[in-house]
């Protein structure tokens, strides 16, 4: 869905994903092709989508990077901690499962 809105308005695509520098990178580069060369703003328009593409996908690869290193190290990941179990909690000396875990 977000390389649909990418293909449409590319900065906000940018921004929906967070990437606000990118965001405003992108919107820089398609108003200043407006205003001085309205003849090449297909042109421009296109290098604003694959530049949204690529931020997109480097998200995802950094986000699935950091998945990848929580899973090794034995952890959850950053974005799992509402899906992680809940964690063992001592009681007097024993060890005292949460319910549903």
């Amino acid at each position: 869905m977000i390389f649909l809105v990418a293909i449409f308005v590319p900065p906000i695509s940018l921004v929906i994903r967070d990437a606000k520098y990118d965001a405003i990178a992108s919107l820089v580069m398609i108003c200043l092709c407006i205003l001085l060369a309205p003849a090449v703003l297909p042109y421009i328009w296109i290098a604003a989508i694959v530049h949204s593409f690529q931020v997109i996908r480097r998200q995802d690869d950094d986000r699935r990077t950091q998945e990848i290193i929580a899973a090794i190290k034995g952890r959850p990941a950053v974005s799992d901690h509402a899906s992680a179990p809940a964690p063992e909690a001592t009681v007097g000396g024993q060890i005292a499962m949460q319910a549903g875990a």
